[in-house]
């Protein structure tokens, strides 16, 4: 006991007197292992002039995503003038920040920008708007306006009104994303075209858009891919369109499910069918629909799983082809007797003749 008593009144002074220094992390530099990374390239002062704020992202290991200012010129790109053609400079913008940043933001400003020619998200690439009634980018004609491509990683656009061919006559969709795509596109209204958004990318997220098509066999959403839709209101033009919600052929084999997910949405505009599942017996199709309301036709023709919970159908007609159906809690305003070969499984609906 002696020694140790000893030991620890020679030790503890010294261990007073010791400081320990470490070398401080620069700042703004810190990927997701908290292990400092090294800094971006220098800009020049006519790169940084077309920036609103420089920030890093948490796992791009000090990947700089540039916020852009699309009114500036800058990065030898010419800025947006409301009433004036926005394609080419929409487009400079993004192909600099792609091939200097990978990715980042490109913040609009109230207004209406025509364009001539459809503008092209690439990387990780967003247009932010300046709110969905604010800022507009609207074509001149009967074309795509945006087409999300390009190995995109989680790019795309917000706070916008996406505005193209609003006609009977219309023969292109408005928005297209291309195949595997991972798209982020929210906070938007989308209007015009045969389809208004014509999708095969993957693992995208669609959320709080108004999506409204024009062509009388199109409708608001064609899906060949597999999505997450929330908050969605599917319309129509002045006239009835075909279809609200169409999911077709995925391009996979047979049992390579292709899985959209729907929730909070409405599909109430006077179309042919509210939804049209048509896999072309592939068996690639899983639909999960929850708490949205349907006021057309729902017809499921081929399929591999269809459920819907908690759902509101105002039409009395729901058809199921082969593959099966799971209902749970859904009300049907009219007393509905469920058609189709396909195997079903019901609980607690309200109206519904399983």
């Amino acid at each position: 006991m002696k020694i140790i008593t000893l030991l620890i009144s020679v030790l503890l002074p010294l261990c007073a007197q010791s400081q320990v220094t470490l070398s401080p992390i620069p700042q703004g530099f810190v990927g997701n292992s908290g292990a400092a990374s090294a800094p971006p390239a220098a800009i020049t002062p006519q790169q940084a002039a077309t920036m609103v704020q420089p920030y890093i992202t948490g796992g791009g290991g000090g990947v700089s995503s540039p916020w852009m200012n699309a009114a500036m010129p800058g990065g030898g790109c010419a800025g947006i003038v409301a009433g004036q053609d926005a394609a080419a400079a929409l487009q400079c913008q993004i192909d600099w920040l792609v091939t200097n940043y990978i990715g980042g933001m490109i913040q609009m400003p109230p207004g209406v920008f025509p364009i001539t020619n459809t503008v092209v998200i690439k990387g990780g690439v967003t247009l932010w708007g300046s709110g969905a009634r604010a800022t507009t980018l609207q074509t001149t004609g009967d074309f795509t306006a945006i087409n999300v491509s390009g190995n995109v990683n989680f790019g795309g656009f917000r706070d916008m009104w996406v505005r193209c061919y609003e006609s009977a006559a219309a023969t292109t969709n408005c928005v297209r994303v291309e195949t595997n795509i991972v798209a982020i596109i929210r906070d938007a209204w989308i209007w015009g075209g045969y389809w208004a958004l014509d999708t095969a990318g993957v693992d995208g997220f669609y959320e709080n858009l108004y999506i409204n098509g024009w062509g009388p066999a199109g409708g608001a959403i064609k899906s060949t891919g597999s999505n997450w839709y929330v908050r969605i209101k599917a319309d129509s033009g002045p006239q009835a369109t075909n279809i609200g919600f169409y999911q077709g052929v995925t391009g996979g084999t047979q049992g390579q499910v292709a899985e959209n997910h729907i929730t909070q949405s409405d599909f109430s505009g006077p179309y042919q069918l509210s939804i049209y599942v048509e896999d072309g017996g592939m068996q690639t199709s899983v639909l999960v629909v929850s708490d949205s309301v349907f006021s057309s036709p729902v017809s499921i023709p081929h399929h591999h799983t269809t459920i819907f919970k908690g759902n509101e159908f105002g039409s009395t007609f729901l058809y199921n082809g082969p593959g099966q159906m799971i209902l749970t809690g859904n009300v049907f305003f009219g007393a509905t007797t469920m058609q189709g070969p396909g195997v079903r499984a019901c609980a607690g609906n309200l109206n519904l003749t399983c």
